[in-house]
């Protein structure tokens, strides 16, 4: 049939057509650690061409698991492979991280650290995960900032939230 997602032959467009939030799940600062982050409404989604549902839930950062844009374990620029969370951001860099949903778990694409003040390039959504919202930390603080194991009520963090419906422009800044 024609109108099918598997007749669609580009992976890329597929992925747009087929994988949505539906709505705002405002996301913000988690209220239980301030480590973690949250969205305080169910947000209604499409995956893979089905509708689904979220719950509203605080996201336990320290225990989430990172990926790359590939959908796979998370690799940064420097090679390096992380074990268990993500490379910790260094001090006068700014970073998004995408809060993703592959129908069963909440994940986390870090995306590249870029200079305070550059633009901030958002990370792609892997395939098979839908995109629930942004969290874009600049760090002045003085240290490295590890997100999900420190509070982001850090003197020196500034987070910023964005509920996505998709993963906006990779040209936008921070």
């Amino acid at each position: 049939m024609s109108g099918q997602l598997s007749n669609v032959n580009n992976e890329g467009i597929k992925h747009l057509l087929g994988n949505r939030s539906l709505n705002s799940g405002v996301a913000v600062r988690g209220t239980s650690n301030a480590a973690d982050t949250k969205y305080g409404t169910t947000i209604n989604y499409i995956l893979n061409g089905v509708y689904g549902s979220k719950a509203a839930t605080e996201s336990d950062i320290s225990t989430a698991i990172f990926l790359n844009e590939d959908g796979g374990t998370i690799t940064h620029d420097s090679g390096v492979p992380a074990t268990l969370t993500n490379v910790a951001l260094p001090d006068l860099k700014s970073c998004k991280y995408l809060l993703c949903y592959n129908g069963t778990i909440i994940s986390v694409v870090q995306g590249a650290f870029y200079d305070n003040g550059s633009a901030v390039v958002y990370p792609s959504c892997p395939p098979g995960y839908v995109s629930f919202y942004v969290v874009t930390l600049v760090n002045t603080s003085g240290a490295a900032f590890t997100f999900g194991a420190t509070t982001l009520a850090t003197g020196g963090i500034a987070d910023s939230y964005e509920n996505v419906s998709v993963v906006p422009s990779r040209n936008a800044a921070a």
